[in-house]
């Protein structure tokens, strides 16, 4: 039987307006097994089902609290954290304990703009230890600067936050609803602060109101007392409210006697209260952020304000109170649709139980008390007809390793890992390509002598199989690997039929022998350290093996076998490995006494070993972090034999071309080498030449528009540079040093580029430079000036010119032009008009890269596992 979900949640607080405890411990009381670990001491008392611990308002207490939490017998599926301070202090409680960071989420719960200084720095350590990050919004996602986004890597995920609508339907209909109601009242939901705006909301009320209307600020905060006497000066002081801290459901019960809410914010993550605000049924108007056109999502009957313009807010506010009660009710019912259909807790928790499936440690049979929850991997077709034909042309192999996630292999998840008789070498390769597959060059830190890597593509469902075919047993240290086991022929004689799929499979007793001195044979020193420091040799897939083997093998089989490979003294030294769960000191005593009959079975002498370890790992080390710091085309894991291959997406803005250039990297990147490029001029890499005037751009865009009271996300914010390239007031007159810094970027891009290709790597593109349209779509900034007679104007867009012309010459191998209908870009990206989309689908035809690039039209107005599937059949082929 599964049992519930073990969650520890740490948060900053327990309280009413606590969004962590109300939308992820309330809903779940009695269904999952629940701790909370909160800074500050609980404002109200959770359920007893819910175990509390409190850190009393101080960084010690709560290292304490947290001790306790994570002490005794308690064995959580997965630690999620809310808050930045309890985020940081929890990875400095488990700075060595490996096992809780490896179940570790942590949540962003605002845009990254919207915190204080101090709160960016202790992102740092979170971006960096967390196993999963999840964004509470695209908009959320999309605020991080390109640095931070790049330490998160692959781990940051987007689930948007959710509202309860259930719990608001039922407060707002327990109030009494009274309809003979003078008054017409605007509500406003949250903190009294500066990025709120509520004083943008009180200008509008007051250019807006007639003598029965009413404004209500539900919340409290600095500005309170600014805001009653702005609204006293006025002249208006009877006819606003501000009610402080009022419980959750009284929250709700004040938007069911609301007529209309408003949320006038500068700077959001997904707004909680927003959504509260349509899920009770009222009419919304919202400023124009990106976090609030993440939520209206193509919405027209939610009007979206310029931030600060309290006039058109104010005019808003007249059309709602204009509006019959019936079209008033109309504009509520489709809010609250919205809202249940997009943000309701069922979508948000559905998402979340997916990324708690990625870091839930897996079962590790019975000895580990765990039961399986995710559903059974379905092997694929191209799998199984691969090992068919194996058998069809007598070829002697065995999947001889991990046979306990054997599914999971043939389902393409994980490797398969296949044992072959030397002299069977070639007729096992003839049957892999005959089947599709495509031998793959591994680098020096992948390659192991008597090992080839084989990937495969599955039509069905485009996923990739990678296969490990060993023509002998190589096992040792990591990055060396310096035996070849003898063992491989009696494992070969001895194989069995597995009884689901009908691959061959290690007999049980030979493959626990194999794999209790695979890691013997693995120790380095640095293991006796970790263990010493709490981290366990034998932890994860390795102790999920060893559990499941333990059910299907004789002990006393096990030993009499490894007297004959290895020796009674080998034999003597495994026998009580298989009585408790090995610690090092066993497999250090395995290792001693196996080391005689393994003298004439190693590659290197101790020394040598040392030395190539050394190196290697040194190289792996060097280039991982060249690779990921730096940036460099290093390639350290597997290549095309054949050569690289450059991948560009082109389309306009809501094509989704991002999106899927981030799909097909972690796509490919899964074996193979992937070097990626972003040939924009925005979020991507910024080289340290385009930094100076990158950053004084966003300087400009946020101090202009706060200095004239508009939020950071005005339109107004984005007047230096509009997203047509056409550039405005004084900032035209700099137009060409930006066009050459941003030239020169793209020149070093070329150059990284072809030295990724040279070196077998497969490059993917986001956009690509272009000769045939001027000023726009990735083409040059300066084409104007080459029509001038001379002058140093000339000179200047000549070489620019020249710069993006050899960047054609060095044309991709594949473009896919993403084309999307406007109707479509403008639902996914509000912002882009229309006319905009229109004339880069018009750009996108005059795109050509010559005879060298293979050009494939897209409709990306599909769902995006349609066009992923489409993409990567196409890729396939041409690897």
């Amino acid at each position: 039987m599964t049992r519930p979900w073990r969650i520890l949640h740490l948060t900053a607080s327990v309280a009413e307006t606590s969004g962590q405890y109300n939308e992820h411990c309330l809903p779940f009381v009695g269904e999952r097994d629940l701790t909370l670990c909160s800074f500050h001491r609980p404002a109200v008392v959770p359920p007893p089902e819910i175990t509390c611990f409190d850190g009393g308002s101080s960084s010690l207490g709560y290292l304490r609290a947290l001790r306790a939490a994570l002490g005794g017998a308690r064995d959580y599926d997965v630690i999620h954290a809310h808050a930045a301070r309890a985020g940081v202090l929890f990875l400095i409680a488990n700075l060595f304990r490996p096992r809780n960071l490896a179940r570790s989420v942590y949540t962003v719960q605002n845009s990254y703009w919207n915190y204080r200084l101090g709160t960016r720095l202790l992102l740092v350590p979170i971006f960096a230890g967390y196993r999963r990050l999840v964004m509470c919004s695209e908009a959320c996602r999309d605020s991080l600067p390109a640095w931070l986004r790049r330490l998160g890597g692959r781990r940051i995920r987007v689930v948007q936050n959710a509202v309860h609508v259930e719990r608001v339907r039922r407060a707002v209909e327990a109030r009494p609803q009274r309809r003979d109601r003078k008054h017409f009242v605007v509500a406003c939901v949250g903190r009294v602060i500066e990025i709120k705006d509520p004083l943008t909301v009180l200008d509008a009320f007051s250019r807006a109101a007639d003598p029965d209307w009413r404004l209500r600020f539900i919340g409290d905060g600095a500005l309170r007392s600014r805001v009653l006497s702005e609204a006293k000066a006025r002249g208006l002081g009877d006819r606003v409210e501000v009610t402080g801290l009022i419980s959750r459901d009284r929250v709700f019960e004040a938007l069911g006697a609301a007529d209309v809410f408003v949320s006038a914010s500068k700077g959001e993550g997904l707004p909680v209260a927003v959504l509260e605000g349509l899920a009770s049924g009222r009419p919304s108007v919202l400023s124009d952020i990106p976090p609030h056109r993440e939520l209206v999502n193509g919405a027209e009957f939610i009007p979206l304000v310029e931030c600060g313009d309290a006039a058109g807010f104010a005019r808003e506010l007249r059309r709602l109170h204009a509006a019959t009660p019936a079209a008033r009710r109309g504009i509520a019912t489709r809010c609250r649709n919205h809202v249940e259909r997009h943000f309701g807790l069922p979508v948000m928790h559905s998402a979340y139980e997916r990324v708690y499936e990625e870091v839930r440690p897996k079962p590790a049979g019975a000895g580990a008390g765990h039961s399986a929850v995710a559903a059974p991997a379905v092997p694929l077709s191209t799998s199984l007809r691969l090992f068919r034909a194996l058998d069809e042309a007598a070829v002697g192999y065995c999947h001889f390793k991990s046979n306990e996630h054997l599914a999971e292999g043939l389902a393409g998840i994980t490797d398969l890992d296949v044992l072959v008789e030397r002299r069977h070498a070639a007729a096992a390769q003839s049957v892999l390509l005959e089947a599709g597959f495509k031998r793959v060059q591994s680098k020096l830190a992948a390659a192991y002598p008597a090992v080839e890597d084989y990937l495969g593509f599955d039509p069905d469902t485009a996923r990739l199989i990678h296969v490990h075919v060993h023509y002998a047993l190589v096992a040792g240290e990591p990055h060396l690997k310096s035996y070849q086991l003898r063992l491989g022929d009696a494992i070969l004689s001895s194989r069995v039929r597995d009884a689901d799929t009908g691959v061959y499979v290690t007999e049980p007793n030979f493959e626990m022998e194999l794999l209790l001195v695979r890691c013997a044979l693995k120790l380095r020193w640095r293991d006796h350290v970790l263990e010493l420091l709490g981290r366990p040799y034998l932890r994860g897939s390795l102790l999920r093996e060893y559990h499941w083997l333990m059910q299907r093998i004789d002990p006393a089989r096990v030993c009499a076998q490894t007297a004959k490979t290895l020796g009674p003294a080998a034999s003597a030294a495994l026998e009580p490995l298989l009585d408790q769960t090995p610690t090092i000191r066993g497999f250090r005593r395995l290792r001693a006494r196996a080391m005689a009959s393994l003298a004439d079975q190693r590659s290197h002498g101790p020394v040598v070993a040392l030395a190539l370890r050394t190196a290697r790992e040194a190289v792996w080390w060097f280039s991982a972090v060249s690779r990921r710091l730096l940036g460099l085309p290093i390639a350290t894991r597997r290549a095309v034999p054949s050569g690289g291959m450059v991948v560009t997406f082109l389309g306009p803005d809501g094509c989704g071309k991002s999106t899927i250039a981030r799909e097909i990297r972690a796509w490919l990147g899964w074996k193979l080498d992937v070097y990626s490029v972003y040939f924009g001029s925005g979020d991507g890499r910024v080289s340290l030449q385009r930094w100076p005037l990158k950053l004084a751009l966003g300087l400009y865009r946020r101090l202009r528009p706060l200095a004239s009271g508009r939020g950071p996300w005005s339109a107004d914010a984005t007047n230096i540079a509009s997203r047509t390239g056409t550039w405005r007031g004084g900032a035209a007159k700099l137009r060409w040093i930006w066009a050459l810094s941003l030239a020169l970027e793209k020149r070093a891009s070329m150059r990284s580029l072809v030295r990724a290709r040279n070196r077998g790597m497969v490059v993917v593109c986001d956009r690509y430079p272009q000769i045939q349209v001027m000023g726009f779509n990735d083409g040059p900034l300066l084409g104007e000036w080459l029509d001038r007679p001379r002058g140093w104007r000339r000179r200047v867009a000549a070489w620019e010119y020249r710069v993006y012309r050899d960047l054609v010459r060095n044309a991709p191998d594949l473009a896919f032009k993403l084309r999307v209908s406007p109707e479509m870009a403008s639902r996914r990206k509000p912002e882009v008009s229309r006319a905009e989309v229109e004339r880069r689908l018009k750009a996108l035809e005059q795109i050509d890269y010559g005879e060298r690039c293979d050009a494939v039209d897209l409709d990306a107005d599909r769902a995006l596992p349609q066009v992923l599937a489409e993409i990567k059949r196409v890729i396939w082929e041409r690897l």
